[in-house]
């Protein structure tokens, strides 16, 4: 791939974060997700898609997409508490208490996680 081919490939993911991003001011979590759907899977749309479902209220889909996102990013701490509190609320105990010490022991120097 060249320098023209990717810059093109950024400016098309770029376009489709606005997409994104406009359905998320809208409160149109569903188009949200179906346009985050189509972008190249990464830890962060793993991320935003598990947050969206959080907003909807939908704990299975927000725990399957921050499954999903340890594939990509092992070492983000905030994915392991969110995944905590969401096990939390469904009663998970053990594995919420486990997500909560991976997010303590994998801040990535970030000392502001504390």
């Amino acid at each position: 791939m060249n320098n023209i081919d990717n810059l093109a490939a950024i400016g098309d993911l770029v376009k489709e974060w606005h997409e994104v991003v406009q359905a998320l001011d809208r409160e149109d979590w569903g188009l949200a997700l179906e346009l985050s759907s189509r972008t190249e899977e990464s830890s962060k749309i793993c991320f935003n898609m598990g947050y969206v479902h959080l907003l909807t209220r939908n704990p299975e889909a927000v725990l399957q997409a921050l499954n999903q996102e340890v594939t990509n990013d092992s070492c983000l701490a905030v994915r392991f508490f969110l995944r905590g509190v969401v096990l939390f609320q469904l009663e998970k105990f053990p594995e919420a208490l486990s997500d909560y010490v991976l997010a303590l022991v994998n801040p990535r120097n970030n000392t502001f996680i504390y």
